[in-house]
């Protein structure tokens, strides 16, 4: 199957093109909310100016969208460029929204920007996207500018004493201070349902 590769750098392209990016997500193989059109746009209004948008977009020989990876040019240290995903402060999820057939295609744009740029900064990323997709390639290229470090980006410990004593080891008082006022805050907002978990299952 034939596909379009293209890179663009303007959020433009995200606003005249939501309706086609709100399709491609409800239809992708690994879904990422984070990457719908409503969330690309609220986040790119508070986003640092010093950030520009680089897009990698796959079309089909139809014209539709079948892959979309939005990811922010910022600058690094010492004067070098690097790209993050979009959304990469809040977000959990960081994968490209795509058919499976579309991948390779926006694996090869992801490649050709380290041309540009000095480095690209992935924080999360799915084990089937990597073992499948980027690290066959990474394994083939010359460039290192992609390495993977495995994390783990929490940890619940299993512990036998109670809620309230793991809370005050690891919050300290003006944290919870800061709780306490957020706890009489809240209801402020609407209704609370406040529920508690006091052992593992």
């Amino acid at each position: 199957m034939d596909f379009e590769l293209s890179i663009q750098n303007s959020i433009d392209w995200v606003d005249s093109n939501a309706d086609r990016i709100d399709t491609l997500a409800e239809n992708c193989h690994w879904p990422n909310p984070y990457f719908s059109s409503a969330w690309l746009q609220a986040w790119w209004k508070r986003a640092d100016v010093s950030h520009s948008p680089v897009l990698i977009i796959v079309e089909n020989s139809q014209g539709e969208l079948v892959g979309f990876w939005p990811l922010v040019e910022r600058p690094g240290l010492l004067r070098s460029r690097g790209i993050w995903p979009f959304i990469s402060d809040e977000a959990n999820y960081f994968h490209p929204l795509a058919q499976l057939t579309a991948v390779p295609a926006l694996i090869d744009g992801l490649q050709s920007l380290l041309s540009r740029y000095t480095f690209v900064w992935i924080p999360l990323m799915r084990n089937e996207f990597w073992d499948k997709y980027l690290a066959p390639k990474v394994k083939k290229s010359s460039l290192l500018t992609i390495t993977r470090s495995p994390r783990k980006t929490f940890l619940i410990e299993q512990a036998k004493q109670s809620f309230e004593d793991f809370l005050n080891q690891k919050m300290g008082g003006k944290s919870r201070k800061s709780f306490r006022y957020d706890q009489r805050a809240l209801p402020e907002q609407g209704n609370v349902e406040f529920e508690v978990w006091e052992e593992f299952s």
